[in-house]
């Protein structure tokens, strides 16, 4: 696991165990939770309808504070792990920090790129950033961050293992199967104009979302490996042509659960919960349409609200298709 990942987890982690600990001492000094006799001789805890009733309102107030709609949502608010004041050194040093990301990636990656958010977590910033012209992705790299100094470490700027890589495989893909996209991309716009469901603002996408080659409605994953000879070939030739790119595509032999095209969908109105019989329709049209980019497909679709927090729309009430069942398009 990477070291902002790990640092996001362990923080996650003590939240959690912090607020069970909360929890249990508040049930044994008020007697909400009971443990009781279940299945085949477990234990279980039952809460009771007063502490059911205080979890809900906290949810409520939760939900309140940090729940904003899809369409106004460009990124404000991110957080990653605490950031022990990082945030705010990064942002004071941003020319230095803009400077050092973009040596890193036309040195490293031979690409140019654009920076658009800086985000503080524990003794780093995390530095969104999106390629300038194509390959287009979005990804991120890491700059340390002295907060006793208050200084930023220019030159030790590093990335998520394998994260950039994929990020440019999958601009590349998209760059040789254009005519299947554009097939894929019709189909979403149309959808959209004739249902009650929207996507992602191209804001948040380039401010928090990392997301490889994406659009407002999905987003690609794949594995490096099959796709090492089209990298190899960009970064021997940043400036490859479009047609020379698509002069691989019979020699690319990749399982399509290797490439996964994630569509994610929103319901455009307040109140709307994910339909399922739209999410299903949407699932058997993948199916049945003719020339889309051979690949995995997975289906998501969120109620119209988005956690500005984490910049993400799943919930309990999200539904998906695709995963673990799957749709795949030979």
């Amino acid at each position: 696991m990477s070291h902002l990942k790990g640092l996001a987890v362990l923080t996650l982690c003590t939240s959690l165990i912090l607020g069970g600990c909360s929890i249990l001492n508040s049930a044994e000094e008020e007697q909400d939770y009971k443990l009781v006799d279940g299945k085949n001789g477990a234990k279980e805890i039952r809460i009771s309808e007063k502490e059911k009733e205080r979890l809900k309102k906290v949810g409520e107030a939760y939900r309140e504070e940090n729940f904003v709609p899809v369409q106004e949502y460009i990124g404000e608010g991110f957080t990653l792990a605490p950031d022990n004041g990082t945030d705010a050194i990064a942002e004071s040093h941003r020319d230095e920090v803009e400077q050092a990301v973009k040596k890193f990636f036309k040195e490293n990656y031979k690409t140019d790129i654009k920076v658009h958010n800086i985000v503080g977590t524990a003794d780093a910033a995390s530095v969104f950033v999106e390629s300038v012209g194509e390959p287009h992705f979005y990804t991120l790299a890491i700059i340390p961050v002295d907060g006793e100094n208050e200084t930023v470490e220019t030159d030790g700027v590093w990335s998520l293992e394998g994260e950039i890589e994929q990020a440019i495989v999958t601009g590349l893909f998209a760059m040789i199967f254009d005519k299947e996209f554009a097939v894929l991309d019709d189909y979403l716009k149309r959808i959209v104009n004739k249902y009650p469901i929207t996507g992602n603002r191209g804001e948040a996408l380039a401010n928090v979302g990392a997301n490889n080659y994406a659009t407002s409605y999905y987003r690609l994953s794949a594995i490096t490996d099959p796709f090492q000879m089209i990298l190899d070939a960009y970064l021997e030739n940043p400036d490859i042509s479009k047609e020379d790119l698509q002069t691989f595509e019979k020699n690319l032999s990749y399982d399509p659960e290797e490439f996964i095209v994630a569509i994610e969908l929103f319901m455009s109105g307040d109140d709307m919960e994910p339909d399922e019989e739209l999410i299903d329709q949407i699932a058997l049209d993948i199916e049945n349409i003719e020339g889309l980019p051979r690949a995995k497909y997975a289906i998501y679709m969120h109620d119209n609200l988005i956690d500005k927090t984490s910049g993400r729309g799943s919930k309990e009430n999200s539904i998906k298709r695709g995963n673990p069942e799957l749709i795949i398009k030979e």
